[in-house]
Formats: C-alpha cells, sequence, structure tokens
C-alpha cells in the first residue's frame, strides 16, 4: 500500500510540474469532498474525478463517487457524467448526473439518481493545482422518496484539482 502511495505521489507530481504533450493538456483530475446529514454529520462523500477541456471555457468528464453512512457503515458508490463551463477566469458552472448504487440491508442494492446543477468557483495554488469549491442543488430531490442519501437537495462539495 505504501508502495502504491508513492507512486501515485511521483506520478501526478510529475503531471504537475512537467511539460505534458498538448492532449494531455486538455486533461484534469481531482477530488473533492462533502459531509452530508440533518442535524448530524450522517455521510462523508469523496469523489474522484477525472475530465476533458473540449475549449478553454468547456469541459466534461466522469465523477467516481463514493459515501459513507455513519450509522449504517454502508458504503455506496457510482459514476456520474458532468460538465463545467468557466464563466470568468475563476467561476464555474456545473452539472452532473449522479447514478449512486445505494447498498441497502438485505445485501441488495438500489439506484439512486441525483440531477446537480449549480456553480462554483476555482482558485489557483501553484502551478495548474487549483482549489474548488461548489454549491450545487438537486433537481431530483424528494423529500419522500425512500430509499435515498441525500437528507436535503444542497451539497456543498469542496476539493483539489490538477489541470481544471
Amino acid at each position: 500500500m505504501r508502495a502504491l502511495a508513492i507512486i501515485s505521489f511521483m506520478f501526478f507530481s510529475t503531471l504537475a510540474f512537467s511539460q505534458r504533450p498538448p492532449f494531455l493538456e486538455k486533461i484534469f483530475v481531482g477530488g473533492d469532498v462533502s459531509p452530508g446529514g440533518r442535524s448530524e454529520l450522517e455521510w462523508l462523500s469523496g469523489n474522484v474525478l477525472m475530465g476533458y477541456k473540449i475549449t478553454n471555457e468547456w469541459s466534461a468528464g466522469f465523477i467516481v463517487p463514493v459515501i459513507y453512512e455513519f450509522k449504517t457503515e454502508f458504503t455506496h458508490y457510482g459514476l456520474s457524467p458532468f460538465t463545467r463551463y468557466k464563466i470568468l477566469n475563476q467561476f464555474f458552472a456545473h452539472a452532473e448526473f449522479e447514478n449512486i448504487s445505494l447498498e441497502l440491508p438485505n445485501d441488495d442494492r438500489f439506484l439512486s439518481q441525483a440531477l446537480f446543477v449549480g456553480g462554483g468557483i476555482s482558485q489557483p495554488l501553484r502551478g495548474n493545482i487549483s482549489f474548488s469549491l461548489s454549491a450545487l442543488y438537486n433537481l431530483l430531490y424528494d423529500d419522500e422518496a425512500s430509499p435515498r442519501i441525500y437528507t436535503r437537495p444542497f451539497v456543498i462539495r469542496g476539493g483539489v484539482n490538477l489541470g481544471f
């Protein structure tokens, strides 16, 4: 495990601080986290994203969300296509269709879907590394739906991107 961490660090360090071929210049990777719950922390989401800059302003890609529920100790995962459009240098609009496979008590799984729209800000840190903060609204949110992971229609995410 330690060797994998060292190799990953070396790979991403090389990408972050070296010249890349034109095709790779258009690829960006990142990750973010999002806590959730009504009155207490009920779940924590970690998302890995990989995207491609179609133009200087417009990009699209996939997010792999993994959500851990503390009370049930269930792990949910999925795949979410997304698109982003830079409105100004640091501000962007974001849309995402999230598909999450929810773990259920009887070892079954349930496909839950969300349609997030919103925006965010991307603040450069160093080189092509940036910190991003997003505020998203789930257009498919239903307070009566069961089972569901999200307890509110709003989601706040923060994380680091390489190349966005």
